[in-house]
Order: C-alpha cells, then sequence, then structure tokens
C-alpha cells in the first residue's frame, strides 16, 4: 500500500523520465560521446629540443600539415643541460587521418624542409641553419592514439654513426630512468 500512492501520484512524471534515459542509453550515453568526440584527437610529442625556436617551428609544421584542423600545445619543459628530459606536448585535432599517416605527413614535410636550398618560400621564416636543425627530427614511437619525434642533436664526432647508436643513449651523461 506504501508503494501503490506514490507510484499512482509521481508514475507518470517518474516513467517519462525513465524513458527519456532509456533512450539517452541506447544511444550510447556520455561515455560514447566522450569517445566519439576524441576520436580525432591525436598527441604528438617531441623529445630532446632544447630550443625554442626549434619547437615553434615544428608547431608550425604541425598547424599547416594537410588533414590537421588545430594543434594545441599542451606542455612544454625546455633544459638545454639536458636534452633527454626535454619534452612539448601537442594535442592535434586531425580529419580523416590516422596517427601513421599524420606521423608521414609531417616527417616527409620536415624532410622536404632539411633538403630544400633554400627556405625563401617556405610559410614560414627559416634560416639555413634552422633548415639543417630541423633535419635532425626523426620519428620515435608510433602508436594508435600517439606519435611521438625525437630531436636528434649529433655531435660532429657521432654525425656518422646509425640512428640506432644514437637513440641506446649510452654517451649521455643522464642515461637512465626519468
Amino acid at each position: 500500500m506504501f508503494l501503490l500512492v506514490p507510484a499512482l501520484m509521481f508514475g507518470p512524471s517518474v516513467f517519462a523520465g525513465a524513458d527519456a534515459d532509456q533512450g539517452s542509453i541506447a544511444s550510447g550515453g556520455m561515455l560514447k560521446k566522450r569517445i566519439e568526440e576524441r576520436q580525432n584527437l591525436i598527441s604528438v610529442v617531441l623529445i630532446g629540443a632544447t630550443r625554442y625556436d626549434i619547437t615553434e617551428l615544428f608547431n608550425e609544421i604541425l598547424k599547416k600539415t594537410p588533414g590537421v584542423l588545430e594543434a594545441k600545445r599542451l606542455r612544454f619543459y625546455l633544459d638545454p643541460n639536458r636534452p633527454r628530459a626535454c619534452r612539448v606536448d601537442w594535442q592535434v585535432m586531425v580529419e580523416d587521418m590516422s596517427p601513421f599517416e599524420l606521423e608521414r605527413a609531417v616527417y616527409s614535410t620536415i624532410q622536404d624542409i632539411a633538403e630544400m636550398e633554400t627556405a625563401q618560400h617556405l610559410p614560414f621564416k627559416m634560416t639555413p641553419e634552422h633548415q639543417k636543425l630541423m633535419g635532425n627530427i626523426r620519428p620515435l614511437v608510433a602508436s594508435e592514439r600517439e606519435i611521438q619525434f625525437h630531436f636528434l642533436q649529433l655531435e660532429p664526432k657521432h654525425a656518422k654513426r646509425p640512428i640506432r647508436w644514437y637513440l641506446r643513449g649510452q654517451h649521455w651523461p643522464d642515461t637512465g630512468f626519468e
């Protein structure tokens, strides 16, 4: 009897609300909407760049890459004395592009810039020194949601060695767990 009276008084409004909730659950709910919103977001990381101007040029390359709708810089840490601790993170919104296609597009743009004889027809300001330094950016790791690039700071005596030797990190004084 106790349950029957409130059910009769509030029944229609409760059941209308329940039907509305069922509709949102059937369409996926809040979690599904958040997943769909983030489907086109890819995290891009540049590790090892100790100079601010290099990170700005990389930012311009990211923004001008075909298929990129927006590139936001999220985290920025530079320490010229510790290249391995330097890290810049971007959140990139892409349109109809996988992370691996984005990695290929960014890297091919970087290689094109590094191989150009003059940087005069580029859409952003770049010196010949910057061109040479941009050629030191290499892809490091790519996954479904994140791409990592590494800025190799090759010393003249190590310039002829394979990149895999350099990435082992045995010649850096601050090698270890970070």
